[in-house]
């Protein structure tokens, strides 16, 4: 059965429309009550104003674009009030990008200054680096590390929280402060002491220091009555070094007599051959490090002195000295001859470096299973 349903608000007349009902004979028509009817007016009012808002913001969005711009799309409210952004896939075209202006003569003045500080900072890094001796050029007695002494040279020695590091001096050296004390940069995250072994000649000065944290660096001066060093401190996890010592080797030539057999060889011995029985050779020597023109080519004893052959090419080159490693001592200059193509020690040793300067060095070791 098919009603035509007007709903009447106060005195106006609405039109909702044609409703169809399929209802049986027996079924009443539903009413409408009051209530119903405030709930739709209110809804269509609200509606309403929403469309209103939207079709502001749409004008005022496009009538802020620039030409030729694509038109933007507010975001528009969906169910329960929440908004739907509707996104455009068109891009905005850019205008071009301005040209920057030449500097002028107090910003080039700015630069060129910037530009220097940074090249001579840079220079003071290379020259720090070259002067720096490391590990890698000391010598390993056991537990202890022996860095050539070279003057104006900075030695980087590695400690750690909880460990002490030893830096011993040479036998009868003392430091020259007025507290006998070495001077460091960082004082509240390192801590350092002196303290003095052996008897008269032997007397020596130990300088001891230990990092409060890990991750920190600093250096250090011990001046002396001799001898002036630069450390370089470095507290890196847990390596460190417990033993630092110094050899000598410019304080051991100069203290060289004439009569010596390194400072003086004369013509007849340098052509003086070399006679050694052959039941007598024991070759149970192995010679390390960078393949350099005075490696020697071999190594051998026969059981009282110990021969180096040196290359033939060597004469055109500086000459290395060599140096006896004994146990748990610092490096030891020791007189040799030299006869031809052979270095001749009047000794045997366990352990030996040839060395020129602090950089360049060869080791040599005595291991009877190499042969004999």
């Amino acid at each position: 059965m098919n009603h035509s349903l007007r709903l009447s608000f106060g005195l106006p007349w609405v039109l909702l429309g044609s409703v169809a009902f399929a209802q049986d004979a027996a079924s009443p028509a539903p009413a409408v009550t009051s209530a119903s009817a405030a709930q739709i007016q209110a809804q269509l009012q609200q509606s309403n104003e929403q469309l209103a808002k939207l079709r502001a913001s749409i004008a005022q969005a496009q009538t802020g674009m620039p030409a030729g711009a694509p038109p933007v799309v507010p975001a528009v409210p969906g169910a329960g009030g929440a908004p739907v952004v509707l996104t455009s896939t068109a891009t905005l075209t850019m205008g071009p990008k301005p040209v920057p202006e030449a500097p002028n003569a107090e910003e080039i003045r700015r630069l060129e200054a910037k530009l220097s500080r940074a090249r001579a900072q840079r220079r003071a890094v290379n020259v720090a680096e070259a002067g720096t001796i490391t590990a890698s050029s000391a010598v390993a007695l056991r537990s202890q590390v022996v860095f050539p002494y070279v003057e104006n040279s900075i030695y980087e020695i590695y400690a750690a929280p909880d460990r002490m590091t030893a830096i011993e001096l040479q036998p009868g050296e003392v430091i020259s402060t007025e507290n006998g004390k070495p001077k460091a940069a960082d004082t509240v995250q390192w801590v350092s002491d002196t303290v003095m072994t052996g008897e008269g000649a032997e007397r020596k000065t130990i300088v001891m220091v230990k990092p409060i944290i890990t991750g920190v660096e600093t250096n250090m001066l011990i001046p002396t009555n001799r001898h002036l060093y630069s450390i370089l401190l470095r507290a890196e996890s847990r390596a460190y070094m417990p033993l630092v010592a110094f050899s000598y080797p410019a304080d051991e030539v100069k203290s060289a007599t004439p009569t010596t057999p390194v400072a003086a060889a004369t013509t007849e011995a340098v052509h003086e051959p070399v006679t050694v029985a052959p039941e007598d050779m024991n070759f149970g020597y192995r010679v390390k490090g960078p393949k350099v023109v005075w490696t020697p080519v071999r190594v051998f004893d026969d059981g009282t002195k110990t021969y180096l052959q040196m290359p033939p090419q060597m004469k055109s080159w500086e000459s290395p000295a060599l140096f006896v490693l004994e146990e748990r001592q610092a490096p030891e200059l020791v007189n040799y001859r030299v006869k031809g193509d052979y270095y001749i020690v009047d000794r045997l040793f366990h352990q030996a470096q040839l060395r020129i300067g602090t950089k360049h060095f060869v080791n040599i070791y005595r291991d009877e299973r190499a042969g004999s």
